[in-house]
C-alpha cells in the first residue's frame, strides 16, 4: 500500500470503470481494517483521494485462513463470475 504505483493502478481501474460502465476493480484486504482507514494516498493525475474511492467498495477480508477467509473467497469468486 505504500508504493505510489498502488494509487496509480487504482486510479486507472476506477477511470476504466467510469468509462466502460463495468466493474474492473475487485479489491481485497490483507491488512487490518484500521490500517485501511488510516491509508491516505492521493492520485495527483486524477486529482482525488484514492483511499476514499477504494473504501466505497465492499472489501472482503483475506487476513486469515479461518471462516471469514473462506467466505471472502466465495464472495470474490461469485462477484468475478457476475461481472
Amino acid at each position: 500500500m505504500a508504493g505510489n504505483w498502488v494509487a496509480t493502478e487504482i486510479g486507472r481501474a476506477v477511470r476504466a470503470e467510469r468509462e466502460s460502465g463495468t466493474r474492473k476493480l475487485f479489491p481485497i484486504r490483507i491488512v487490518a481494517h484500521e490500517r485501511l482507514l488510516r491509508w491516505e494516498p492521493f492520485d495527483a493525475d486524477a486529482g482525488y483521494d484514492v483511499a476514499r474511492a477504494i473504501r466505497e467498495y465492499c472489501i472482503p477480508d483475506f487476513c486469515d485462513d479461518g471462516l471469514d477467509f473462506h467466505q471472502a473467497v466465495s464472495r470474490l469468486v461469485r462477484d468475478l463470475r457476475e461481472d
